[in-house]
């Protein structure tokens, strides 16, 4: 399982989907970067819980056996967080905040605020960087082809603007 490659494909997806050149500020607009954002977070924070321990990322049955399901993105800081890997609680909320935005836009019609969309897009894009290099001992320009992580600087650029 190569949690870190599959994290990798997730953020580039976000990124193409930011950068396609259709109308930005329409309220379906950043539905795919956002959830394609989300979906790196969480396999990054898998990435990091698996390299305390492999089993960590699976769910535990009610006898205590590691099932083949991982667990959730709700409970990752939380059980890093037990093992010694600090999020800091403003890091947890937009996780969470991000998970029910993701949840709202694969279950139902994902209608969001564009201008508060971009602003927590802007901070997941932000964690996902700070969590490479502080947990991961990863550089967002060695972890993303040079293309990608000139995007996603001209992205971050862009959305701080907009902000």
């Amino acid at each position: 399982m190569d949690l870190l490659k599959s994290a990798k494909i997730f953020l580039i997806e976000s990124l193409n989907n930011y950068m396609k050149p259709t109308e930005r500020d329409h309220e379906y607009s950043l539905s795919f970067p956002i959830l394609h954002a989300t979906i790196s977070v969480e396999l990054l924070l898998k990435e990091r819980l698996r390299r305390v321990n492999e089993n960590l990322i699976y769910v535990q049955d009610k006898n205590g056996k590691y099932t083949k399901n991982t667990i959730g993105i709700k409970e990752l800081p939380k059980i890093l967080g037990e093992h010694g890997i600090e999020i800091k609680g403003h890091q947890k909320l937009l996780i969470v905040h991000m998970t029910k935005w993701r949840n709202h836009i694969v279950h139902s019609i994902p209608v969001h605020d564009v201008q508060k969309a971009k602003i927590e897009l802007e901070r997941l894009y932000d964690f996902v960087c700070f969590f490479l290099a502080t947990h991961l001992n990863e550089n967002i320009n060695s972890f993303l082809p040079k293309e990608y992580y000139q995007k996603l600087a001209r992205v971050i650029s862009e959305l701080q603007q907009a902000i």
